[in-house]
């Protein structure tokens, strides 16, 4: 429920949930459940026009890429999708997209993903 919460605050409540006893991003449900929510159910803090949400995920994902490549390469599909929204949503995207494939341990998962999503 707080990921996919229309507060205001959802994105740090998200974040907030990353330091719960109970959740780790080694347990690929929990991550699931909490990152994946938050990135395909909480359209408003997601999309939020700052790009907050789009730099979260790839934080999250840049994490996961060392963790659990396959989970990483789950939850990036709200970024490659950008093209479906408007420009200025579709450069905030990108440039998250951008920054995960300079990753220098980048998955072959991902980079699979990314590099289809970019070119």
């Amino acid at each position: 429920e707080i990921a996919t919460s229309p507060r205001a605050d959802s994105l740090a409540r998200t974040e907030a949930m990353l330091q719960h006893p109970s959740f780790s991003l080694s347990n690929p449900n929990r991550t699931r459940a909490l990152i994946g929510s938050f990135a395909n159910l909480n359209c408003q803090a997601f999309h939020a026009i700052d790009g907050s949400g789009y730099a979260f995920l790839r934080a999250i994902i840049g994490r996961l890429n060392s963790i659990n490549p396959q989970v990483a390469a789950r939850l990036i599909t709200p970024l490659i999708e950008y093209k479906k929204f408007d420009s200025q949503r579709q450069a905030l995207m990108r440039q998250q997209l951008v920054e995960l494939s300079t990753l220098t341990d980048l998955s072959t998962d991902l980079f699979e993903k990314i590099d289809r999503a970019l070119n």
